[in-house]
């Protein structure tokens, strides 16, 4: 794996350490993705792995996307092939939050578009108290939308109304107000990243996320449904009524 770097430890928490061997920045490319979906890989066929840090060994933990791959792609791909290209990292996201193990993302400086996507689909999120880290999805302000499941993820972890706020003004966010909407689950110094990761791993935390429960709903969703069909009981002549 050229782009990453993959250290077990002894206590069953490896570390999974972003490196881009080619820019200053880590970004999201064909080739970082594949050595993702390989380490994931890894990662869920390992008995010994518990838990996993990703983190980064750059000075930010990922700027998104590689700009440079898609001006290069925009007119020699197909309409398939650019379909494909934007369910791979849809498909990593997916493979790291379904692997079975739980994941907690230590966000050591910005994490914006694609990182914080990256980020997102851990199952916890540790940012430094920095006043340069920020956290957001800012591809509306280039005309776009996060396109690797961020739009279904914020909204799930923050609530429809501020997740749709933060997706419509493309806005970075900075610690306490990230930590204050739950896009990040804890805010400590740099020196504390690692050890706060590894003593939230070691409480044995769920590897399945909200949304992969049977029968998940969003609070927003329920309200909805109480509001068109009514209580328990009416509702359930009303959807007999329906069809439903």
């Amino acid at each position: 794996m050229r782009h990453l770097n993959l250290v077990k430890a002894d206590d069953g928490f490896a570390t999974l350490i972003m490196e881009n061997a080619d820019e200053s920045m880590n970004l999201v490319s064909d080739a970082f993705i594949a050595d993702m979906m390989d380490a994931t890989a890894q990662i869920a066929a390992d008995d010994d792995i518990k838990g996993v840090i990703l983190t980064s060994g750059k000075s930010a933990f990922m700027a998104g996307a590689d700009l440079k791959q898609l001006v290069q792609g925009y007119d020699t791909l197909t309409v398939k092939d650019a379909f494909a290209f934007s369910q791979k990292a849809t498909a990593m996201h997916r493979a790291m939050e379904t692997s079975g193990k739980p994941w907690v993302a230590v966000i050591n400086g910005l994490a914006l578009g694609g990182g914080f996507e990256l980020a997102l689909a851990c199952h916890y999120r540790i940012l430094v108290d920095d006043p340069k880290a920020v956290v957001g999805l800012p591809e509306v302000n280039v005309g776009l939308l996060p396109g690797s499941g961020g739009t279904q993820r914020l909204i799930r972890i923050a609530g429809v109304t501020a997740g749709t706020e933060l997706l419509l003004s493309g806005r970075a966010v900075k610690g306490a107000e990230a930590l204050k909407l739950g896009i990040i689950d804890a805010l400590v110094p740099a020196d504390q990243l690692e050890a706060t990761a590894r003593a939230w791993l070691a409480t044995g935390p769920d590897a399945v996320k909200p949304w992969d429960v049977k029968g998940y709903a969003l609070p927003e969703q329920r309200g909805l449904i109480i509001r068109l069909f009514g209580t328990h009981d009416v509702r359930r002549r009303r959807t007999r009524q329906i069809g439903l």
